[in-house]
């Protein structure tokens, strides 16, 4: 898992949301093991704005840890080439895994819904109610943070992971199970498409991949 990227910290889950999630994961497969992944170097390049301290309190809650932070990159998608599932928010580093192979466990939100998709690599992106949890509000329209272990936007903050828990854990069920890719796109293009009122000049996907299972005209 990766439990946040570059943004700044108050656009991910608290700490708190984080252990709730490890904890549910635990509680329905407990012989789970979690790889812990990020970076905090400073090289020029993007970092985890998610501190030592809050990984170290992640691995105090999980069942079985095994570290993958602050090691080089390759290190990094070589142990997600071993892991089933990776769980993570909308961030590039997800995008290098499933290019590694690895089904990406999507906690959607903030300024993108997932437009990348690898084929042949099943996913599942566990999407917000844009009505109680605005996201996807971009050109600088980025909602009002709201008050959760301080600020926390709306699509990461402990309602919306609470209102949203079974289906990540629905979603974490289906992909150990085999999901396959075909079936991951035409259930993620159904909600998707419902859940922006039908607009499908809004659902970009790179190399337009996701136009083939939007329901209605092309």
């Amino acid at each position: 898992m990766l439990p946040g990227g570059s943004a700044e910290r108050w656009r991910y889950p608290s700490l708190a949301s984080w252990q709730r999630i490890l904890e549910a994961l635990a509680q329905r497969w407990p012989r789970v093991r979690f790889c812990l992944t990020g970076k905090h170097t400073e090289d020029g390049r993007t970092s985890t704005g998610f501190t030592r301290a809050e990984f170290e309190a992640l691995a105090e809650v999980a069942p079985q840890v095994v570290w993958a932070v602050d090691v080089p990159l390759e290190r990094q998608l070589a142990a997600l080439q071993r892991c089933e599932v990776l769980l993570s928010p909308h961030t590039g580093f997800a995008f290098a895994a499933m290019a590694a192979g690895t089904p990406w466990l999507t906690l959607a939100g903030n300024d993108w819904a997932e437009y990348y998709f690898n084929p042949g690599v099943p996913f599942h992106s566990v999407l917000p109610d844009l009505q109680r949890f605005p996201c996807y509000l971009m050109l600088g329209n980025t909602p009002d943070p709201v008050d959760d272990d301080g600020p926390r936007s709306p699509s990461m903050s402990a309602a919306r992971i609470d209102a949203d828990l079974p289906d990540l854990l629905d979603g974490a069920a289906r992909l150990l199970a085999g999901l396959d890719f075909d079936t991951a796109m035409r259930d993620h293009a159904a909600r998707v498409h419902e859940l922006f009122g039908g607009r499908r000049e809004l659902l970009y996907s790179v190399d337009n991949l996701l136009a083939d299972y939007l329901p209605g005209p092309s």
